[in-house]
């Protein structure tokens, strides 16, 4: 029996399946978010629209940041939240960070399931954003930031989510080995996690609380917090036994009798990021998969984006970059865009230079410069609404923009040119978008002339 347990810990070799994981597992995208939201600051008015930007790019993390915003986890009071824009500015910077993180994640790794190790992966998944939502809320007493503490638990287990996903026969090897020597399996663990972290340039906070960190044993650590709080959850999970989760709570003086009111909170916000989960927390009764939600109404949200870009316009002290961007998503996504761009005209230059770019190509779109040749010149001098294909547009062709058909909008304030909105898809503008656009170009105008006068 010992001879057998020894072989079979031998098989469970930690750095050729970290070896298998580094050729096949990489989260690109998470490292980038990882990256921007631990680096940017709420204060700083151009991060908040780059990490807007970052958000829009994909279609299904927009839909399900904007799903979260709209829960009764972050939004108890139901106010409707149409746009990322909106959500940054009602919610708050550091809770959209943390939706963006959560839902990048979950995006990433759900593109990247197979049919075959699927219900594997959702069922680890659930449990660690059940986990992540729960120990969120408990920022006060704990005297640590919601942010931290979210990334922390939704983290904590990221190789069992990684083994399941690239190597599920492994993963089931390594549960097999947690049985008969767990001391073991969290040892292999934190061992794979931290070649990981290193090659992937996670940050050394994070390497620091994978599961089976040397730093669970510190007291005082993160990373034993969030041990001992995983062991309450997965109670909660596999046996609907609340009372390591109570007893946790007690330590940190927090009242055991909002454990109830935790768990259902932590369930719903797990099932308004992706109703699936629910199928996997079988300990709440009810839990089920529900059908998908209906398609995208694009007049629906055109009309409630317009309200919301109103009634920002009419609050105190708005900013015109705040309504600019909120413009640009609007048309993004009321269109269905590739990409739309805000160029500033410099006189001088006789050229646009990009400062805003919302949609799949934004990262390499901003920042560009664009020749203001005589077709620009026109658009701007009849301050009018311009459709036409990149090709028509003589000044481009030089310019490594996409072939597509680009809708101009121009910004005409205090009778000067001041800048161009372009949209670019792959499909031509009818003349009522057109009219819809200069709807919302009015609006960027207004808010820029509104800024002006306060000066």
């Amino acid at each position: 029996m010992i001879a057998h347990k020894k072989s079979f810990q031998q098989s469970f070799n930690w750095r050729e399946i970290s070896t298998l994981l580094l050729e096949r597992g990489e989260l690109p995208a998470t490292s980038r978010i990882l990256k921007i939201v631990g680096n940017v600051e709420p204060e700083d008015q151009l991060s908040a629209q780059d990490l807007a930007a970052l958000i829009l790019k994909d279609f299904g993390l927009t839909k399900k940041v904007l799903r979260l915003a709209n829960s009764c986890f972050y939004n108890p009071n139901g106010i409707e939240i149409a746009t990322v824009s909106k959500a940054i500015i009602f919610l708050g910077f550091n809770v959209i960070k943390k939706i963006a993180l959560a839902t990048n994640y979950l995006e990433e790794i759900l593109r990247k399931t197979s049919s075959k190790n699927r219900a594997l992966v959702l069922s680890l998944l659930s449990r660690s954003f059940f986990a992540a939502f729960m120990l969120a809320r408990l920022d006060r007493a704990l005297h640590l930031s919601q942010e931290e503490l979210f990334i922390s638990a939704l983290f904590y287990r990221l190789v069992r989510v990684l083994l399941a996903l690239h190597l599920p026969e492994e993963y089931l090897t390594l549960v097999q080995l947690e049985r008969r020597d767990p001391v073991k399996a969290r040892e292999a663990l934190y061992l794979i996690g931290e070649r990981l972290g290193k090659a992937w340039s996670f940050p050394s906070s994070l390497v620091d609380i994978l599961e089976g960190s040397p730093k669970e044993k510190e007291e005082k650590h993160l990373a034993a917090l969030v041990a001992d709080f995983d062991h309450a959850v997965q109670a909660v999970l596999e046996r609907n036994d609340h009372e390591p989760l109570k007893r946790f709570c007690k330590d940190h003086a927090v009242d055991p009798k909002m454990v109830a009111s935790l768990v259902e909170g932590a369930y719903q916000a797990v099932k308004d990021l992706h109703r699936p989960f629910a199928k996997y927390l079988k300990f709440c009764e009810g839990g089920e998969e529900r059908g998908e939600e209906p398609a995208f109404q694009h007049e629906e949200f055109f009309q409630k984006a317009l309200a919301e870009i109103t009634a920002l316009l009419a609050s105190p002290g708005q900013k015109y970059q705040e309504v600019l961007f909120m413009v640009l998503e609007t048309i993004c996504r009321a269109f269905e865009c590739e990409s739309v761009l805000f160029g500033l005209f410099k006189v001088k230059e006789g050229a646009l230079s990009i400062r805003y770019a919302v949609g799949q190509r934004n990262g390499a779109l901003k920042d560009k410069v664009l020749p203001v040749g005589e077709v620009l010149k026109e658009i701007f001098r009849k301050k009018t609404e311009w459709a036409g294909k990149k090709s028509t547009i003589p000044e481009f062709d030089k310019i490594d923009l996409p072939e597509a058909d680009i809708l101009f909008s121009p910004l005409i304030v205090w009778e000067r040119p001041l800048g161009m909105i372009m949209a670019l898809r792959k499909r031509p503008f009818s003349s009522e978008e057109s009219q819809k656009v200069a709807i919302l170009r009015n609006l960027a105008v207004m808010s820029i002339v509104q800024t002006q006068r306060a000066k």
